[in-house]
């Protein structure tokens, strides 16, 4: 799960639902999926693999932050924000892998959120299951 740290940079993603208080399963279920999205053996060589990929973990990252329980909302809440602002500044090159810039994904307060997150998935999320 440690990954999750790092891919928050690469991934990181969150408009969250204000109104909804959330719920620790479901964000438990949400986490776990992005997990395996960052860590899948995804063949991001070409813009179109690029852009299905992203669009799928934006998808999820949008969903962590709108079942996120209060208590890591604002987190989940900053890792869509970073990420929304990745994904367009990959729309902006098309999503060509060859034109993203070393540092592009560079955020450390969504790095931050994502250890946030991280240690309240351990503390409240049954691992193993």
């Amino acid at each position: 799960m440690k990954k999750l740290v790092s891919c928050s940079l690469v991934f990181a993603l969150l408009a969250a639902s204000c109104g909804s208080s959330g719920s620790v399963e479901a964000f438990c279920d949400t986490y776990v999926k992005i997990d395996e999205q960052t860590q899948s053996d995804a063949d991001l060589s070409s813009p179109d693999a690029l852009e299905d990929y992203f669009s799928a973990t934006q998808d999820t990252f949008d969903e962590l932050a709108d079942v996120a329980p209060s208590d890591i909302k604002a987190d989940a809440q900053t890792l869509k924000e970073a990420f929304d602002a990745i994904m367009g500044e990959l729309e902006i090159v098309e999503f060509d892998p060859t034109q993203i810039e070393s540092g592009f994904f560079d955020n450390e307060a969504a790095d931050e959120a994502a250890v946030r997150i991280e240690e309240f998935y351990g503390e409240n999320c049954p691992v193993g299951e």
